[in-house]
């Protein structure tokens, strides 16, 4: 069908409407790729509101589906309503309180759009504190929380980054993870601290840590597996992971900071990317064209 609508619409945009129309209300009512592709016609042949119009019926068609939400959201922000596309974001925040990792997914995207488009990071940080309340055991909340925090200012950021290591370290995540956390404070410290004296004091914080850890350094190390894991590389072979504790360092007055680990910007690694599977279709991206955002069966987010 795709192909027939790709096929009628340079010739007749409206006997391309017509066959949308017809798969999405008659045939095709529950297959939200064809609905999505219908609204994607719309809105590139400038009629936002049918649109919105297919889309709201969709998400009533069939309520619960992430991917349907955030082309609702993503349809009203560039039609530059970015209050609608808050709106829509925060009403699934709300709406999804009774299940914590979609909970947790939809507010990473309020706070991100807070940031990013509204310029309002306060409101952003207050979106994902009231997630961790609700799932403290979320690290991408935490990761995310630690980029807002260490791309401001970092002078006046300082503290509220430490706070963020302080708060990721006392969650109940795993004992890899907290040690990334505590490099990475680690490492903002040293690039931006202005007093030996502080950098000393988080260097000392660490390396209690790793001691404390020490007993579960293959979990530390390979994601509390009991083995040696094995990574392929990208020609297919297998490598394999190395189990040691990182070395200790010694006492200095000027330390030497882990390797950046995570990366200044977490969220691309591991903030907003775990979650990409939950809205790919391998068939045919929901645009129109073959795989273009590659969207998965995973409509319904896992609770």
């Amino acid at each position: 069908m795709v192909e027939f609508v790709q096929y009628l619409e340079p010739q007749s945009v409206d006997e391309a409407r017509a066959v949308y129309k017809r798969a999405c209300e008659i045939h095709l009512t529950y297959k939200p790729n064809i609905h999505m592709q219908w609204a994607t016609f719309e809105e590139r042949h400038g009629d936002l509101t049918e649109a919105r119009r297919v889309l709201e019926a969709l998400e009533k068609n069939l309520p619960g589906l992430a991917v349907v939400r955030l082309r609702r959201a993503a349809l009203e922000r560039r039609a530059g309503h970015l209050d609608q596309s808050e709106a829509l974001l925060q009403e699934a925040v709300a709406d999804s309180k009774e299940k914590p990792t979609l909970h947790a997914f939809y507010s990473i995207k309020l706070a991100r759009l807070l940031l990013k488009l509204g310029r309002n990071p306060s409101r952003a940080r207050r979106v994902l504190q009231e997630a961790l309340e609700i799932s403290p055991d979320n690290d991408k909340l935490h990761l995310n929380l630690l980029e807002l925090e260490v791309s401001g200012d970092p002078w006046a950021s300082a503290e509220a980054v430490q706070e963020c290591v302080t708060r990721a370290l006392a969650a109940p995540l795993a004992p890899h993870t907290k040690i990334l956390f505590s490099q990475r404070g680690l490492q903002f410290a040293e690039d931006y601290s202005n007093s030996i004296q502080s950098v000393l004091s988080v260097y000392e914080e660490h390396q209690k840590l790793l001691k404390e850890l020490g007993g579960t350094k293959r979990g530390a190390e390979n994601g509390d597996e009991d083995s040696d894991k094995l990574s392929k590389s990208e020609d297919g072979s297998a490598v394999a992971v190395s189990s040691q504790v990182p070395p200790t360092m010694p006492h200095v007055p000027i330390t030497t900071p882990p390797p950046p680990m995570m990366g200044t910007d977490m969220s691309a690694q591991a903030g907003y990317g775990g979650y990409s599977s939950w809205y790919q279709q391998p068939q045919y991206g929901s645009y129109g064209y073959q795989n273009t955002w590659n969207y998965n069966q995973g409509y319904y987010p896992p609770s």
